[in-house]
């Protein structure tokens, strides 16, 4: 019995060639980096622009001077619909009125990337306010929010938000 085997595509060749590059680098420039972690995030990255997936929410977790922040963050800053935010509290995602120049966070990213380095922001907000934050985080997931206030002034929002 004789098995096939197929050469890889010239697409794949080229990604492995630049993986390979990328990973190369990174080995030279840093103490035992984590490669692995890099993988997840280019593809929580990849899976932004795939219409068919939903958000993927990563979180990258580990002990200070790790490498989160130099190898997971520092490098999407430039990215194009990269967007980093310090905190979220309970008016990021949704605070601006129709026509505002103040638009909440999720308007003006529409569809994109949100980075924030420190979650634990979030964690010590009051009870009331974290509620809040991880309702309107759990409309963002949903990618459609029709936020409403005594005036009915909120613009609805619609977008895919990583």
């Amino acid at each position: 019995m004789s098995s096939i085997v197929t050469a890889p595509s010239p697409s794949e060749v080229i990604s492995a060639t630049k993986w390979a590059t990328l990973t190369n680098y990174i080995k030279s420039h840093h103490f035992k980096p984590d490669i692995q972690s890099i993988d997840v995030i280019l593809t929580a990255i990849t899976g932004q622009f795939d219409p068919h997936s939903l958000p993927i929410w990563l979180f990258l977790i580990g002990p200070s001077g790790s490498g989160k922040t130099t190898l997971g963050l520092t490098p999407l800053i430039n990215l194009p619909n990269v967007t980093e935010v310090s905190t979220l509290t309970a008016h990021t995602w949704f605070s601006g009125y129709i026509g505002s120049k103040h638009a909440g966070l999720a308007s003006r990213v529409g569809s994109g990337i949100v980075t924030f380095p420190d979650f634990t922001t979030i964690l010590s907000l009051r009870d009331d306010a974290r509620h809040e934050v991880a309702g309107h985080m759990r409309l963002v997931f949903d990618g459609e929010a029709k936020p409403e206030n005594g005036s009915m002034s909120f613009e609805p929002w619609k977008g895919k938000i990583t």
